[in-house]
């Protein structure tokens, strides 16, 4: 089990910067301090049976309590105004004494929310989450819970085979600056990470042959995407009947669910397995497939995760539809517990099995929507690269937000302001996405009071109403019951 000392680290940002080019060193040593010890414990508790994991989980609980009773004001309010002491925390069926927070519950008390900086080993960095279901939120993170989820990240990569350092091509909310653009270089290498970065947003026919050519030259051994953005570039190479130009062991996809049929489709292009992730900006819950299954596991160290049935504190059953409530526990600058994800799950009481992981297994998550744009020109791109290829300020004074196309090249775009939500933002948002969309969308922006809800409480992020061919087609619909 790891000690609070181990926390107390050189920020994992400053040592990136000063040791991530260092020739003389191996890449896995050009990594924090505190990552490597991170990825060490999770190499080692990957293999602890349930009963060790609850010990673990447990252990952390109480410490994580007692330090929301301590330093965190909501936390402490509300556990004086409830009779609840942390001391009191004898197992984990104790977190039920705890009310769910809300997204609401969170854009209302975000100050609140924030630990006491004299507790932290560092500042806590304050940043915007769009959110898949379109409901913008500020959130805090300090520098060690970014290492300890790289941490995590890097666990369900190296099911996969990577290695730290590896050459990777990444396409996801890249940017690229325009002197590259000019000259048709639609990606930028990160020689520090041996990273290649696609911008999504100029990914097409036309930029395919120079990118193909670069990526030959890099010889990336894993992709990692968005999968419509996978999607999207496994497309163009059936299209064209092109090949890739590198050797991948993996694709590594994560942010937005994948369907069984784009899975297919990505493995024959790409002619290796897809490994995919379920997690949240938030940092309440994390699952991974692992190298024998397709299955999800929930990782148990990184939360504690409920299953309650939409719109009631009633915990759901085996089968029936659930969303996920997780108690992430190692984020102390903003601790969430309880804390209601918006994503639902058809639940599964069932570990994990035939690969030496006995983790919780996690069904496949309904709730979030893969969607894609339409081009004015017919080219598609992916909504998550549009919307939030970077987190803005904008995103921190809305309620929600929603996009509706009826016909190609124009969306409408509606926001249920919040306070002190502005011209000036509304304009940083329409220049961003005219940016994202490269001239090709246009944005018609409505003002509303509020956005229906779908009968099962879920928000959809883009109502589509073109039909998306091939494997950007939706899911199907969850069912009557669902």
């Amino acid at each position: 089990m790891l000690s609070a000392a181990i926390r107390r680290d050189w920020p994992g940002r400053v040592w990136r910067a000063l040791l991530g080019r260092t020739p003389f060193l191996p890449a896995s040593r050009r990594t924090p301090p505190l990552f490597r010890a991170w990825l060490a414990f999770l190499d080692e508790s990957q293999h602890w049976p349930a009963a060790r994991q609850a010990v673990y989980q447990l252990a952390q609980l109480r410490r994580l309590l007692a330090h929301g009773e301590a330093h965190v004001p909501y936390w402490r309010r509300l556990f004086a105004e409830r009779g609840i002491r942390s001391a009191d925390c004898a197992a984990l069926s104790f977190l039920t004494r705890i009310p769910p927070l809300t997204k609401d519950l969170v854009r209302a008390n975000l100050d609140a929310l924030r630990a006491d900086p004299v507790s932290l080993s560092g500042p806590a960095t304050k940043f915007t989450t769009g959110g898949s279901t379109g409901e913008p939120m500020a959130l805090y993170r300090d520098d060690a819970s970014w290492e300890i989820e790289r941490a995590f990240i890097a666990r369900a990569w190296r099911w996969a085979g990577w290695r730290v350092g590896e050459p990777m091509l990444q396409i996801r909310g890249n940017v690229v600056d325009e002197r590259r653009l000019a000259s048709g270089r639609i990606w930028r290498i990160d020689r520090r990470e041996n990273v290649m970065r696609v911008s999504p947003y100029h990914l097409g026919r036309e930029a395919l042959p120079k990118l193909l050519e670069a990526v030959r030259r890099f010889k990336p051994r894993f992709l990692h995407a968005y999968p419509t953005s996978a999607l999207l570039l496994a497309q163009l190479l059936d299209e064209a009947q092109a090949e890739l130009g590198a050797t991948l062991t993996a694709v590594l996809l994560g942010s937005e669910p994948v369907y069984p049929h784009q899975r297919a489709l990505l493995e024959r292009v790409f002619r290796c397995r897809v490994f995919s992730h379920y997690g949240l900006a938030e940092g309440a819950a994390l699952a991974t497939e692992c190298a024998t299954s397709a299955e999800y596991h929930l990782m148990p160290e990184y939360a504690v995760v409920e299953f309650l049935r939409p719109g009631s504190d009633e915990p759901a059953q085996d089968g029936e539809i659930g969303e996920i409530v997780g108690t992430c526990l190692f984020n102390y600058a903003f601790p969430l517990l309880r804390y209601r994800t918006d994503d639902y799950v058809r639940v599964r009481r069932a570990r994990s099995a035939g690969c030496g992981h006995d983790f919780p297994a996690l069904g496949f998550v309904l709730g979030r929507g893969q969607d894609v744009i339409v081009r004015r020109d017919g080219g598609l791109i992916p909504l998550t690269s549009f919307s939030f290829g970077r987190h803005m300020a904008a995103y921190e004074r809305m309620r929600a937000m929603q996009f509706e196309q009826r016909e190609a090249g124009r969306l409408v775009f509606r926001v249920v302001r919040g306070p002190g939500f502005g011209e000036q933002d509304a304009a940083e948002l329409l220049a961003e996405f005219h940016r994202n969309g490269h001239g090709q969308v246009e944005i018609a922006l409505e003002y509303v009071d509020a956005i229906d809800k779908t009968a099962s409480g879920k928000q959809r992020h883009l109502i589509q109403r073109l039909p998306i061919a091939g494997p950007y087609c939706a899911a199907p619909s969850w069912g009557a019951d669902d």
